[in-house]
């Protein structure tokens, strides 16, 4: 719950866009994965949502950075630099989210050809 916190104003969007796009993986995995093996739907809906949560991810931190350079001279050097450490979790988050995404993307989209050349 803390983390969620330290993610900035879009924490709660990111880490809830992350669940769904971890849903959406579990589904298609099953789908393609299955006895009866069948077409998923849209494999590269995991990379846009995966995409937003880069894009979410990106924009927290950087509306924190503008937020601590509007007060940069009232503030010690060091805060500052502790806020910006602390402004880079949400980058972190979105862009791990982004490549576990992309990698369970490569993944459905190996088995996707596979089932489509078999059928």
């Amino acid at each position: 719950m803390e983390y969620i916190g330290m993610l900035g104003t879009y924490g709660w969007p990111m880490v809830l866009l992350a669940a769904v796009n971890a849903v959406l993986v579990v589904l298609f995995a099953m789908k393609l994965f299955g006895s009866n093996a069948q077409k998923a739907p849209d494999i590269n809906s995991i990379m846009i949502i995966a995409g937003l949560v880069l894009a979410l991810g990106a924009y927290s931190h950087f509306s924190g950075l503008q937020s601590g350079l509007q007060i940069f001279g009232q503030i010690n050097p060091a805060m500052f630099a502790g806020g910006y450490a602390v402004s880079l979790i949400s980058m972190k988050f979105g862009l791990a989210v982004f490549i576990i995404s992309g990698f369970c993307w490569f993944g459905l989209r190996f088995q996707l050809r596979r089932v489509t050349a078999a059928a």
